[in-house]
């Protein structure tokens, strides 16, 4: 085998290497490619469900504020109609219980 033949073949090879490489770049940058959308999409849809979530949790704690504000007007207003209907009672009950409040409070 002549010195040129062997120079030549190792050229083709040295192309044929080259090529391969590219080619291998090429599907490694698809492949990264491919991921780096798929990452994307898949952290949209977590942003999508997180969202979500909040929205059904702002709305569920507006629905127990709402119903805990209907509550203590309920219970003010009964309280209020007590107060009404038994004035000195009611007086009395207030006495009694800030008497007690207080010696438990100076002991």
């Amino acid at each position: 085998m002549s010195a040129s033949t062997t120079a030549n073949q190792a050229k083709d090879t040295a192309h044929q290497m080259k090529d391969k490489a590219q080619d291998f770049m090429g599907r490694a940058k698809e492949t990264v490619q491919d991921a780096a959308s798929s990452a994307a999409h898949y952290a949209g849809q977590v942003s999508d469900k997180a969202r979500e979530y909040a929205s059904e949790a702002t709305d569920k704690v507006k629905e127990y504020a709402s119903d805990a504000r209907d509550k203590a007007m309920e219970i003010g207003s009964e309280m209020s109609d007590l107060v009404k209907r038994y004035p000195v009672t009611s007086i009395l009950t207030v006495f009694g219980i800030g008497f007690i409040v207080g010696r438990l409070i100076r002991k």
